[in-house]
């Protein structure tokens, strides 16, 4: 166990009083010690109660129960081989046999959030610091990892970055594409585009019947989308395309054709949305003929960032 750091006098020549190589080497040594006593360096070691008391040499533990029991308390940890400051993660050996840790006072007793006992579970590490002669819980870790643990709780099963992202409303959102042209629009007014042809929606909230995507949980979400006109366009004419919350244009982006053929328009934007808001998708086209076609590029989609 290593109580202070190597002074920087006693690892190499030209500082202080030139070091021994017996100092120097003794020096690497306790660093070496030092760095091993920090939490990641070597394996867990596995200990097992003994009369309520464990004596950690690592900064990991597995912790089973004395002699195999269903159920052990565990009151003391003694702090001989771990410096004062060191850290300590402490995990159960097997959900089954239930070990719970007691909250204390005094030496090698271990001081828990709330002045309350807690279990150990096999998944999620209770991290200690030792403070003097007994042991303080890093109270912020517990509660973000037991929330994680705790049955009905929106994290509890979440255990990949893509399941914790999804359980708090970050992989919400869907893709839409047409499913018909749309011949002949009406000119001189926005005219809702039908995107009949679902790609895919996380929470079921766009409804292909009706274009309408209805927001699920409340957010930031980025929509984009692209239509491709054709038919009898006017060059150099205003036509646009808008995102109607709530069935009010919100935001929209314009363009002006310069061949009469065939012509696109795309919008990317953030919105802010609540749950329940609606979004749709119309075009403007000024005058003749036109035609909403249902060929790349032409989509409608939305995503919580």
């Amino acid at each position: 166990m290593v109580t202070t750091w190597p002074d920087k006098s006693d690892l190499a020549p030209g500082y202080g009083d030139n070091p021994t190589w017996g100092q120097v080497y003794g020096g690497h040594v306790e660093m070496l010690v030092a760095a091993q006593e920090l939490p990641g360096a070597v394996p867990p070691a596995a200990l097992t109660i003994a009369s309520g008391a464990i004596t950690p040499t690592t900064a990991e533990v597995i912790v089973d129960t004395e002699g195999g029991a269903a159920a052990d308390d565990l009151t003391t940890i003694n702090t001989t081989t771990l410096h004062d400051g060191a850290y300590l993660l402490l995990r159960a050996a097997d959900a089954s046999r239930v070990i719970t840790v007691k909250h204390g006072v005094g030496v090698g007793a271990i001081a828990l959030d709330g002045d309350a006992d807690v279990d150990l579970s096999p998944d999620a590490a209770l991290v200690l610091r030792r403070d003097g002669t007994s042991w303080r819980e890093v109270r912020m870790l517990r509660a973000a990892i037991a929330a994680d643990l705790v049955s009905g709780h929106v994290l509890h099963g979440a255990d990949t970055a893509a399941e914790v992202r999804a359980a708090i409303g970050m992989d919400i959102g869907f893709s839409a594409g047409k499913a018909a042209d749309q011949n002949a629009i009406a000119t001189g007014a926005y005219v809702k585009v039908d995107f009949g042809s679902e790609q895919w929606d996380t929470h079921g909230a766009y409804d292909h019947s009706t274009s309408v995507f209805t927001t699920p949980v409340a957010g930031t979400y980025m929509v984009t989308a692209a239509v491709r006109l054709t038919g009898a366009l006017t060059t150099g004419a205003y036509y646009g395309i808008s995102i109607y919350i709530n069935g009010v244009s919100t935001k929209a982006a314009s363009g002006y054709p310069s061949v009469t053929g065939g012509f696109n328009l795309q919008i990317a934007t953030a919105v802010n949305l609540a749950a329940g808001d609606t979004l749709e998708l119309y075009v403007y086209a000024p005058s003749g003929t036109v035609n909403l076609e249902n060929l790349q590029p032409t989509f409608f989609q939305a995503h919580r960032i």
